[in-house]
């Protein structure tokens, strides 16, 4: 990027001498030390100027944004995406935001450089963040649920691709779907097997276990979302 004309630099704070300063990090840890953290962003953005934060984090942790960001007289918008990385290599996000409208304006340049299709859901902006969870969710359960169908089919002797393949092609022709469909087919269950440390569990409920693992909802934690902006 720096050999296409953008400006590295070398800490957070750093970033944020424009107007708008971009999150895309892990997870709650991540973002929270990053804003509120010793040399974090809050502290370093200009009044008036606009946290865009595209990470999957908790409805907790953007209220808490949300408020922190208005206590210092800036901007707090959430805007999830939906997409693999190479969507986003190709601007092909599917992007979820919620904010006051004038930051959203603001931010609108953005969104059609980084996605294909925006949704603005409401101004208050954990809302934003529980449709991701929400969404997440649901490719959770279509995990779970892929890998139950495959361990009848295969046990019963029918080619899992196969099947899979037929899937994909009619009844779950989506883009979640089609990668966990080509990972569950491939799935080593006799390789997992040996890391098993229960005999009550097959393989199959082995390889859920860690696909829910990898996919873990943080949606235990945005019960308790408010209606009212901030």
């Amino acid at each position: 990027m720096r050999d296409e004309g953008a400006e590295v630099a070398d800490s957070p704070a750093g970033a944020c001498k424009g107007d708008i300063v971009i999150t895309m990090l892990a997870d709650d840890n991540a973002v929270e030390e990053i804003v509120l953290g010793s040399g974090g962003i809050i502290k370093a953005l200009r009044e008036n100027a606009i946290h865009l934060s595209m990470s999957t984090i908790t409805v907790a942790l953007s209220e808490a944004l949300t408020e922190a960001h208005y206590a210092v007289g800036q901007h707090f918008v959430a805007a999830p995406v939906f997409g693999r990385p190479e969507a986003a290599a190709a601007a092909k996000l599917f992007i979820v935001a919620a904010g006051e409208p004038e930051p959203l304006d603001r931010c609108e340049p953005l969104f059609d450089d980084l996605g294909q299709k925006t949704f603005v859901v409401d101004q208050f902006p954990p809302k934003a963040n529980l449709v991701k969870l929400s969404g997440n969710f649901l490719v959770a359960s279509v995990i779970e649920c892929l890998g139950e169908a495959v361990a009848l089919i295969r046990k019963a002797g029918v080619d899992p691709t196969q099947f899979l393949g037929i899937l994909t092609c009619s009844l779950f022709a989506a883009p979640c779907t089609r990668p966990t469909a080509n990972s569950s087919s491939r799935t080593d269950f006799a390789r997992l097997g040996s890391q098993c440390r229960s005999d009550s569990r097959t393989c199959e409920e082995c390889w859920l276990q860690q696909r829910r693992r990898t996919s873990q909802c943080r949606l235990r934690a945005s019960c308790a979302i408010t209606s009212s902006p901030v």
